[in-house]
């Protein structure tokens, strides 16, 4: 079935019309595989050396990412969970953070200690993740919660979000490599 047959029989079995939208976006479709214990140890190294930068020069915080609007942010992850992370999958061993990160982190905890912060990222990791992408991308998205993500995590829209970001409201939205399509899921506000 063509892309745009297989788009117009998702839009039928979701109930949507003809005039809603669709919102193509990638389709992250990574391996789930154990977390090796040689990932585990070069990001432990990476964010070692995040932290003590973060902790020698401890005066210059970032300034954190605008969120979005909440009508946005909903539209946002529900194409990030119909993508299940493309973006992630570039997030190796250093899953974005830097020393930027620490700091924000320190400015929302002033007294928390280089042990804690490592001790936390640490428990963030699972024991599996996607291969070859971020060792905190699994199979349910991100393993941490939104304030220990780097601020590029944060704040990062592929250009298929933006231009989903474009158009809120009642869409389809489409996880497709070329012209394959792998996922379709309805997205209704506030539903």
């Amino acid at each position: 079935m063509s892309l745009p047959e297989a788009l117009r029989a998702a839009r039928r079995r979701h109930g949507l019309a003809e005039t809603d939208p669709t919102h193509l976006l990638p389709a992250y479709r990574g391996r789930i595989a154990p977390l090796p214990a040689a990932r585990r140890r070069a990001f432990t190294r990476h964010l070692e050396a995040a932290i003590a930068e973060a902790f020698a020069e401890p005066t210059l915080p970032p300034t954190p990412p605008s969120p979005l609007p909440a009508d946005q942010e909903a539209l946002a992850g529900a194409c990030c969970a119909c993508c299940r992370g493309h973006c992630c999958s570039r997030g190796g061993e250093h899953a974005y953070l830097d020393a930027d990160t620490i700091r924000r982190l320190r400015r929302a905890e002033p007294t928390v200690t280089r042990a804690a912060i490592l001790a936390r990222y640490r428990a963030a990791l699972g024991p599996e993740t996607y291969e070859a992408s971020c060792v905190f991308h699994g199979i349910g998205g991100c393993r941490l919660d939104r304030a220990s993500r780097s601020d590029l995590c944060n704040s990062f829209l592929c250009n298929d979000l933006k231009a989903a970001l474009r158009r809120p409201g009642t869409a389809l939205l489409a996880a497709r490599d070329d012209d394959t399509l792998r996922r379709a899921v309805p997205y209704r506000p506030g539903g």
